[in-house]
C-alpha cells in the first residue's frame, strides 16, 4: 500500500521507496529506506505524513508519500 493509505499508529515497514534522485542521498540520511520498520505518527492538512523513525519524528510531504510504498506489520 502507499505511505499515504497508511493507518496512523500502525508498525509499517517501507518496501519501496522511490523518490527522485536529487532527494535519495537525502531521505536515507533521515532513514527513509526500503526495510525501515516505523509507523505513522500524524496526517498533514495537506497529505504529508509524519514517521516515527527510531525515535525522531520525520516529515514526508504529500507527493513523496504518494511513491512511497509499505507493507503492514503483524
Amino acid at each position: 500500500m502507499k505511505l499515504s493509505d497508511c493507518p496512523v499508529r500502525v508498525p509499517i515497514r517501507l518496501t519501496e521507496v522511490p523518490v527522485p534522485g536529487k532527494n535519495q542521498l537525502r531521505m536515507q540520511e533521515m532513514g527513509v529506506r526500503v526495510g525501515t520498520q516505523t509507523f505513522v505518527v500524524q496526517r498533514g492538512a495537506y497529505g504529508g505524513r509524519i514517521l516515527n523513525i527510531a525515535g525522531a519524528r520525520v516529515a514526508i510531504d504529500n507527493r513523496s508519500a504518494r511513491l512511497i510504498q509499505a507493507e503492514v506489520v503483524a
